[in-house]
C-alpha cells in the first residue's frame, strides 16, 4: 500500500468522508421518498395532468441525483486512483477508506509519534543517573540473576512476591486511576489474554515474547502489566519505531549513562536515547523508574498513581487517553474456562 494511506491525516480525511456518504446514503432516499408522498398527493388534490407530468419529472431528476450520491463513492476512488498513480496497485484506494477507521487511526498516531523526533519532549526523568536495576539501584548479582534476562516458564517460579500488591479485581486488570494496582495473572494468564484479544486487529499479540517480562515488572515493581502495554504501544507505536528496533528502547527514555541489570551501562543509541540490550531488561530499568519516581509518594516526580498523573512529568501529556484505550481494550481479552 501506497506511504499516503498510512498516515493518520489521510486516514482521517477519509474516515470524515466516509461518514458523510453514510448520512447521505441514508437521507437521501428518505427525503425523496418524502417528498414523492407529499407531491403526489397535491397531484390528486389539483387532478391537473400538467402538473402530474411536472412532478414526474421532478421524481426522475430526484432519482438520477439519488444514483449520482451512490456511485460517488466508486468515482472518487477510480479519480483517486488515477492522480496518485495508484495503477499498478488494485484497490489501493478502496482498501484505504477499508482502514480508514478509529482504532486504525489512533493505532497510526502512535506510531507516526513513535517516529519522530522527540527532542523537544520533556520525557523520563532524563537527568537521573542514579543505578536502576531489579533491586531499586543494589547491583548485587545474587538478587539481580534472578530477575534479568529470563526467558520462559511461568513467573510464579520467578523471585519477586505480589503478596502486597493490591490488584484490580472484580474481573478486571486494568484500572486508570490508579495503575499500581496490578493485574493479578500469571504469565500464562496473562498470554491467553493477550492471545485472545481482538482489540486493534490482535496487535496485542506482539507482547506475548515479552509476557514474562510484564509480568515481573508486576510482581516487582507495582506497575500494571496492561498500563505498561498501553504506554509502550503509544511511544512506540506498537514496538515498531526505529527506537524499539536498533535500541530496545519502547518508552522513550533519553540517555545519560544510565545502569541497569547486572551493571550494564545503556548506550547513547539514537538521537540521545539510551540503547539496552534486551526489551525485556528495557522493560526491568523501566518498570523500577516508574515505580521510583512516579509511583512512590514523596518521590521526585510524584502527582499521583493514574495515567494522567504518571503523564504530568513523563511526556506523554496527549497520549493518555489513547494510553488508556488501549490498555482498557487489551486487557478486556477474556481467559477460557
Amino acid at each position: 500500500m501506497n506511504d499516503i494511506c498510512n498516515k493518520s491525516g489521510t486516514l482521517t480525511a477519509l474516515l470524515s468522508i466516509k461518514v458523510i456518504f453514510k448520512i447521505l446514503l441514508i437521507a437521501v432516499p428518505i427525503i425523496i421518498i418524502i417528498t414523492s408522498i407529499i407531491n403526489t398527493v397535491n397531484v390528486v388534490k389539483t387532478g391537473s395532468e400538467e402538473e402530474a407530468k411536472k412532478q414526474f419529472s421532478i421524481l426522475i431528476k430526484k432519482i438520477t441525483a439519488a444514483i449520482i450520491v451512490f456511485i460517488t463513492p466508486t468515482l472518487i476512488i477510480a479519480l483517486m486512483n488515477t492522480l496518485l498513480d495508484f495503477s499498478n496497485e488494485e484497490n489501493t484506494i478502496k482498501v484505504c477508506f477499508e482502514n480508514a477507521t478509529r482504532e486504525k487511526i489512533i493505532e497510526l498516531k502512535a506510531q507516526e509519534k513513535a517516529n519522530k523526533d522527540e527532542n523537544a519532549k520533556p520525557g523520563i526523568d532524563r537527568s537521573d543517573t542514579q543505578t536502576i536495576g531489579p533491586n531499586k539501584g543494589n547491583n548485587d548479582n545474587n538478587n539481580n540473576n534472578n530477575n534479568n534476562g529470563n526467558t520462559g516458564g511461568d513467573t510464579n517460579t520467578q523471585s519477586g512476591s505480589n503478596e502486597n500488591r493490591q490488584s484490580v479485581g472484580n474481573g478486571k486488570y486494568f484500572d486508570s486511576n490508579d495503575v499500581t494496582k496490578i493485574s493479578g495473572l500469571s504469565e500464562s494468564e496473562f498470554i491467553q489474554v493477550l492471545e485472545n484479544s481482538t482489540a486493534y486487529h490482535g496487535k496485542a499479540k506482539v507482547y506475548i515474547p515479552l509476557a514474562h517480562d510484564l509480568i515481573l515488572a508486576e510482581k516487582n515493581h507495582g506497575v500494571n502489566a496492561f498500563y505498561l502495554i498501553g504506554l509502550y504501544s503509544y511511544e512506540s507505536g506498537w514496538l515498531g519505531s526505529t527506537l524499539t528496533k536498533q535500541c530496545n528502547n519502547i518508552g522513550g527514555v533519553r540517555y545519560y549513562n544510565q545502569t541497569y541489570g547486572n551493571g550494564k551501562k545503556t548506550t547513547n543509541c539514537y538521537k540521545k536515547y539510551a540503547g539496552f540490550d534486551s526489551i525485556g531488561e528495557f522493560i526491568d530499568f523501566h518498570a523500577n523508574l516508574l515505580e521510583t519516581k512516579y509511583l512512590t509518594p514523596g518521590a521526585s516526580h510524584y502527582h499521583g498513581t493514574s495515567v494522567a498523573s504518571v503523564a504530568q512529568d513523563y511526556g506523554s501529556g496527549n497520549g493518555i487517553n489513547t494510553i488508556i484505550e488501549i490498555a482498557t481494550k487489551v486487557s478486556g481479552g477474556n481467559l477460557s474456562q
